[in-house]
């Protein structure tokens, strides 16, 4: 990647790190083995508190959920059908159903 930005777009790359992962995410190398695996850690993290909080929300097991959430991106019709979404609709709708549950303050 450091040979793509010198020679096609002039940039160099210095710097001074204090630890291994200093300068993790960085575009001027590539990764290495330890920045893979905590990015593979972070991605695996997420998509538990993902499965979790749909379980929770869904009143569902997190087995069930991972049946169906496979780490797919379903669209609104078939989420629907599935059980993952109530209702269609974006913000506003969304702040409109909050709106109505006990404890939420509506937005003006």
């Amino acid at each position: 990647m450091s040979t793509f930005f010198k020679n096609k777009l002039g940039v160099t790359f210095d710097g001074v790190k204090t630890g291994p992962l200093a300068n993790a995410g960085n575009v001027d190398h590539p990764m290495t083995e330890q920045e893979k695996q905590l990015v593979q850690v972070s991605i695996e993290k997420i998509y538990a508190d993902f499965k979790q909080r749909v379980a929770e929300g869904r009143k569902k097991d997190t087995a069930y959920v991972e049946t169906i959430a496979q780490g797919r991106v379903w669209t609104g019709l078939k989420a629907k059908n599935i059980g993952l979404i109530d209702a269609y609709g974006g913000l506003t709708t969304a702040i409109a159903a909050a709106a109505k549950k006990p404890g939420w303050i509506a937005m003006k």
